[in-house]
């Protein structure tokens, strides 16, 4: 295989499963009413052994059939069985398993022999961008394997009635790997997972060229990354992207699913200003998903929407064209001058025109100093869907746009009705799938003293408006906010310098008065801190702005003077 080109048929054409399932019950019991099962499957076999495959299996058993779902979650997670309970919760016979093998002190994990040691992720995670040799003698494959065994187990199962399947971030992959080669597989949701990881940092608008890759990874874009698998994906797919994901570009996300091939359904959504995990609101489209191609049920999606954008008399003009049946709404989101997706600060645009032949219209008119802007629309649908369109960049030169001025203005309730630039600062705690399940940390609008609104988030509210050019301070400035408190508390404003990388956070606080008041709060440049004690040199380098208090409290008018 190594002088040949490789592609997904040649990798698994001539897999075969060796034996027949053959679980080894653990430990089962129930929960409300599910019960979960723990057991390990026999993989294949290798020198020294069998591959042993943990897997957990969750089910409502007064069901006499159901659904079953196939989930793969990130190496971190191992088997944890939230999610799994969860879904049969929700009527599906759920299956996860752990592809990590050996991590730390974890009991019940996969257990790899010797001669394959190399997929235990804790020996691999810093070199699976590559393909040394055979791809056959690479944890990918192994996982692979895993991931085929397990497959196979749930579709033994007289109880269940059809598969799909669901995975989120790098150990998705595997099932990119199975939707384009099993048939038995209905359908396949990916979470944080559109491939394109051999382009880490090589960003899709950045105007600089893709890097001449050697052999070896060559081999990992041709054998491993999803984007080539996804010209053989035969089932309906959907992909959840947040779009400030640093591991996996949004930008790319619709590169992937432009390569599934006409007549197979496919979209996205986009979570707005979200990380580590996507927007609780995702739960709707995974259930309309399902509903319709695994469980069968007569569902309305839709169709996939146009976007384009064309500058005209200083501004950016964004036409959508929707899908317009049971259309609820569209929203248009912009972000100026980063083209690194992880850290924009996305606005969303509220205002637009609608034409005699249903397209929606938005203009928007970007800082002269910026450069580019990007955009996408997003559809909201009365069923609870909803889809976005790919990610667009427009450059422009100084002359060409109308804006000529920066704004100091970060976020103002006068100027916004929603949460404006903010993302929460922290996750909360998502599931093991990277979906909210219980969505107590988003941010929200509240009404403060004399009827003022503001913006709160209980993880803290967190902004990359500071790193883009348009809002970006002065060396002197100072930034200014007014805060409600309802008790006493402690106000904190942190910057931050390389955000995704060697992370720096200067730090100033100030303590609050509680009660029926709006503190006028300010912060110069000398209040900021590390925790050592060194002070903030100058605003530059300075990519992020989180915002927090203890109890229950209101931001409002975060502006730069």
């Amino acid at each position: 295989m190594a002088s040949e080109i490789l592609t997904p048929a040649l990798v698994w054409e001539d897999f075969k499963i060796e034996h027949s399932p053959e679980p080894e019950l653990i430990a089962e019991y129930k929960n409300d009413g599910v019960t979960v099962t723990r057991f390990t499957l026999r993989g294949r076999s290798v020198k020294g052994g069998d591959v042993k495959i943990y897997c957990a299996l969750a089910r409502d058993e007064s069901l006499e059939k159901s659904p079953g779902v196939f989930v793969v979650q990130d190496f971190a997670d191992g088997a944890d069985e939230t999610f799994i309970t969860f879904l049969a919760r929700k009527g599906f016979t759920a299956l996860v398993f752990d592809l990590a093998g050996s991590v730390g002190d974890r009991g019940n994990r996969t257990v790899y022999p010797d001669s394959v040691s190399y997929a235990n992720y804790a020996n691999c995670k810093d070199s699976i961008l590559t393909v040394n040799g055979s791809i056959k003698d690479t944890c990918w494959y192994e996982w692979g394997v895993a991931a085929r065994y397990a497959f196979d187990y749930l579709a033994s199962l007289p109880f269940v009635t059809g598969i799909g399947g669901i995975g989120t971030g790098e150990a998705a992959t595997v099932l990119w790997h199975l939707a384009a080669t099993e048939k038995r597989l209905k359908c396949a949701a990916f979470v944080k997972n559109c491939g394109w990881l051999a382009y880490s940092g090589r960003f899709k608008f950045s105007g600089i060229p893709d890097a001449d890759f050697n052999d070896e990874t060559l081999k990992f874009v041709a054998g491993v990354e999803p984007q080539t698998y996804a010209a053989h994906i035969t089932c309906p797919t959907m992909l959840l992207v947040p779009t400030n994901c640093k591991r996996f570009d949004a930008d790319r996300a619709c590169d992937t699913l432009s390569r599934i091939k006409d007549g197979i359904y496919c979209f996205l959504d986009y979570s707005v200003k979200f990380r580590d995990s996507v927007s609780h609101d995702e739960l709707k489209n995974c259930e309309l998903f399902f509903d319709k191609f695994l469980c069968g049920k007569s569902v309305d999606l839709p169709s996939k929407a146009e976007i384009y954008g064309e500058a005209e008399n200083g501004k950016l003009k964004i036409s959508v064209s929707p899908d317009e049946k049971e259309l609820a709404g569209v929203s248009v989101y912009v972000a100026e001058g980063v083209v690194d997706p992880a850290l924009r600060s996305w606005r969303e645009i509220k205002e637009f025109s609608v034409t005699d032949d249903g397209k929606h219209v938005f203009c928007y008119a970007p800082y002269s100093g910026s450069g580019i802007v990007t955009f996408f629309a997003r559809m909201r649908y009365k069923n609870g869907a909803t889809v976005g369109t790919p990610v667009l960049c427009k450059k422009f030169s100084e002359s060409e746009a109308s804006l000529k001025y920066k704004s100091n203005v970060i976020y103002s309730s006068r100027e916004c009705e929603t949460e404006g630039v903010f993302g929460a600062a922290t996750s909360g705690v998502p599931a093991p799938i990277d979906i909210d399940l219980f969505p107590d940390n988003v941010v929200a609008v509240g009404e403060g003293p004399c009827g003022i609104k503001g913006v709160r988030c209980t993880g803290g509210l967190l902004t990359f408006a500071v790193g883009a050019e348009r809002y970006r301070p002065s060396e002197e400035a100072s930034i200014l906010l007014d805060a409600y408190v309802k008790e006493d508390s402690v106000l904190s404003a942190s910057v931050y310098t390389d955000f995704f990388g060697n992370r720096v956070e200067y730090v100033a606080r100030l303590k609050l008065r509680g009660g029926n008041i709006w503190h006028n709060v300010k912060f110069s440049r000398t209040d900021f801190k590390t925790a050592e004690g060194r002070p903030l040199k100058n605003f530059d380098s300075i990519q992020g702005l989180k915002i927090d208090a203890v109890g229950e409290y209101l931001i409002n008018n975060v502006l730069w003077v």
